[in-house]
């Protein structure tokens, strides 16, 4: 007797009886799971023959790719922040930082290899856009830039029917990333996924979007293709891996998923799902590529790394690789010692500088106070519009540069102040200074200016220019004047033209001359 087919006879049959059983038993169930499916957020990338293209292609150049695996790859990002016509609605681009730091906080824990940084931000006023963008692509496309990834952040993203899109990347001409406001930077990876699919990952149920398994369905997968609404019938991939370079979403370490991880709204799921050998599924829930949902772990797998540096790698992505060569830079310190500070009362009220130790490695910093935001090279914003004795006044301030920033870390606590009923012209003057000159003025924004004053007694002071806005544009502390004659320069390249205010204060008190910038 041949014992070895008579015990896969057995296994199969038993296997089958046993699912039968099992069908009748969950019927009941799977009515129970219609309305959650109904309700699922969905990624509206079409994954269709053209798409995998690229993953197929990409494979024969692995080895070269993995030759290099330690090497950075750097992405330029173009993000176009999407309003109505008026211009409201749309996303800040402080959200938009807190996001791309995430993003980059997360592909570091993953050991990704790539890090994202800020090419530009593009403001753009369509209503259309704005609520309907998958009706917009050919106008879209006329925005992209052609140096560094383009990444639209819109309002809605309609289905058509039930269900919610929270992003979708297109390929082909387009090659560009559309992500709702609202789930750009979410608990859910959602930009994450996105991303993974302009690096040419498909879902980890490829194929199965349309009707995935649910909780009811026949337990034993007989079929060897299934029909996708993205594409020709799609091979059905087996859990032992014989047929996954052809099948699904082509990833050989990526587990055979029938979409389970889309249906159950869950990390992990106990039910039973066997493929047509009647080998038990185990797919991968907290895969990035996947749908579930709740995973306190995301994760992608090593093929899935591999696959998006040979897509950065690839001929067709060679307008991401820009020549600059860049440090990963990323901020790790937070903000101290904010003056004003906690509950401290400032005598002016006028004008109040809020200052802050410098931050290494930021290019600039976003305050907020009372609820607007504005933004500084320097560690120090002047506020000018406060009341006499106004009470509480809230401010904080980040820390960023084109990485994003180091997320929760660089932004101070929300603290408050108040402020008391001096006026700044009642400490304007620093008694000794006499014949105090700018020269030349006007001047050129890319030239030097000299500062040259009498003083009859020698003072330590902070020197400061301010643009039209209030903004510090140039802050040296603590300058060592002495009595006598004192000639001070310093550089205004890269400044933009109009009237600046220059400044001296010391404890003695302050004085300001008006600088015109050509």
């Amino acid at each position: 007797m041949d014992y070895e087919r008579t015990y896969q006879f057995l296994t199969v049959y038993l296997c089958t009886k046993y699912i039968e059983m099992k069908f009748i038993n969950t019927i009941i169930l799977a009515l129970g799971m219609l309305t959650m499916l109904n309700a699922q957020q969905w990624c509206g990338t079409v994954q269709d023959e053209a798409f995998m293209q690229d993953i197929t292609n990409n494979k024969k150049h692995w080895a070269t790719t993995l030759s290099k695996s330690n090497q950075t790859r750097f992405v330029p990002i173009t993000f176009h922040l999407v309003g109505q016509n008026d211009g409201s609605g749309r996303i800040s681009e402080e959200l938009v930082l807190r996001a791309l730091c995430l993003l980059n906080d997360r592909y570091e824990a993953l050991g990704v290899g790539i890090h994202f940084y800020v090419e530009q931000f593009n403001e753009i006023n369509r209503t259309t856009i704005w609520n309907n963008p998958q009706t917009q692509a050919g106008l879209m496309r006329s925005f992209t830039d052609d140096s560094s990834m383009n990444m639209f952040i819109v309002n809605d993203i309609p289905t058509g029917g039930t269900g919610r899109v929270l992003g979708y990347y297109t390929g082909g001409i387009n090659d560009f990333i559309v992500m709702l406001a609202g789930n750009t930077g979410d608990t859910s990876f959602t930009l994450e996924h996105e991303i993974g699919h302009f690096f040419t990952l498909s879902h980890t149920h490829r194929g199965w979007e349309d009707e995935p398994w649910t909780p009811g369905d026949a337990e034993k997968v007989t079929a060897t293709t299934i029909s996708s609404s993205q594409s020709a019938p799609i091979a059905i991939e087996l859990v032992d891996g014989s047929n996954c370079q052809v099948a699904g979403d082509r990833l050989c370490d990526t587990p055979a998923d029938y979409g389970v991880t889309f249906t159950c709204g869950c990390c992990e799921n106990n039910d039973i799902i066997l493929d047509r050998n009647c080998d038990t599924l185990a797919p991968l829930f907290n895969n990035i590529m996947s749908y579930s949902a709740n995973c306190s772990e995301w994760m992608y797998t090593q093929d899935q790394i591999t696959a998006m540096q040979a897509s950065f790698d690839a001929p067709n992505r060679a307008y991401l690789r820009a020549e600059e060569v860049f440090d990963y830079t990323p901020i790790i310190d937070g903000i101290a010692n904010q003056s004003p500070a906690l509950n401290e009362t400032v005598p002016v009220f006028d004008r109040v500088e809020l200052t802050w130790d410098p931050v290494p490695n930021a290019d600039f910093y976003d305050v907020t106070i009372k609820g607007e935001t504005f933004r500084t090279t320097t560690n120090s914003y002047v506020v000018t519009d406060l009341a006499p004795n106004e009470t509480i006044i809230l401010w904080n301030v980040r820390a960023f540069n084109i990485f994003g920033s180091s997320c929760l870390a660089t932004q101070a606590p929300e603290i408050f102040f108040n402020v008391g009923s001096d006026q700044t012209s009642a400490v304007s003057n620093i008694a000794s200074i006499e014949d105090i000159n700018i020269f030349p003025n006007p001047v050129s924004g890319s030239g030097n200016i000299n500062l040259s004053f009498d003083s009859g007694e020698s003072f330590t002071g902070d020197l400061r220019l301010y643009d039209v806005t209030g903004q510090v544009v140039h802050l040296e502390r603590s300058v060592r004047f002495s009595s006598g004659s004192n000639n001070h320069n310093f550089s205004l390249d890269g400044l933009s033209s109009g009237i600046h205010i220059l400044e001296i204060s010391s404890d003695k008190g302050s004085i300001t001359q008006k600088l015109i910038i050509k």
